[in-house]
């Protein structure tokens, strides 16, 4: 099985597809790097969410 390609660099988490027209790149995707773990720096913050107690 071979390795799956790299599109993330180090220090660069962002990856656009598109084109060049002429000297402008227009992109049509954007792809980021992120992780599934997502913690609340500040949980204590949002207490209520559509009115409903969190």
């Amino acid at each position: 099985m071979a390795n799956p390609v790299q599109l993330f660099y180090s220090n660069i988490p962002v990856v656009l597809v598109g084109h060049f027209s002429g000297q402008i790149f227009i992109s049509h995707q954007i792809i980021l790097k992120h992780v599934a773990n997502y913690i609340a720096a500040h949980p204590d913050r949002i207490s209520t969410v559509s009115g409903k107690k969190l």
